[in-house]
């Protein structure tokens, strides 16, 4: 079953977590569990949607989705600080800091 994710994400790179549990018929955590994805968080948003926050070993979250499939990938650079945002509507925000971490332009494309 893994091999088959892995393979169907390979080939639909911005396929939402939400939408692999539809196609696959799994939970979201047992999917997780699949795909060795141990520091995740599921969360229900106000209107009662569900959601879900993938953390990396910083406890930065790199990745949020909506299970509207609304996503958003997260990058982060060696001092733990945002330097990108992709989101699944095809927008992207790139940060810059200068040499003392200070944020000092964000570009926004999309």
């Amino acid at each position: 079953m893994k091999d088959k994710i892995l393979e169907y994400i390979k080939l639909n790179p911005n396929v939402g977590y939400f939408t692999l549990t539809k196609i696959f018929g799994l939970s979201i955590e047992k999917l997780h569990k699949l795909l060795n994805i141990n520091k995740f968080y599921i969360g229900t948003e106000y209107n009662g949607s569900k959601s879900v926050s993938i953390f990396d070993n910083n406890g930065n979250c790199i990745y949020f989705e909506k299970s509207d499939s609304e996503w958003e990938k997260l990058t982060y650079n060696n001092k733990d600080a945002l330097i990108k945002v992709e989101k699944s509507n095809g927008s992207l925000d790139k940060f810059e800091y200068d040499t003392n971490g200070k944020l000092i332009n964000v570009k926004r494309f999309g």
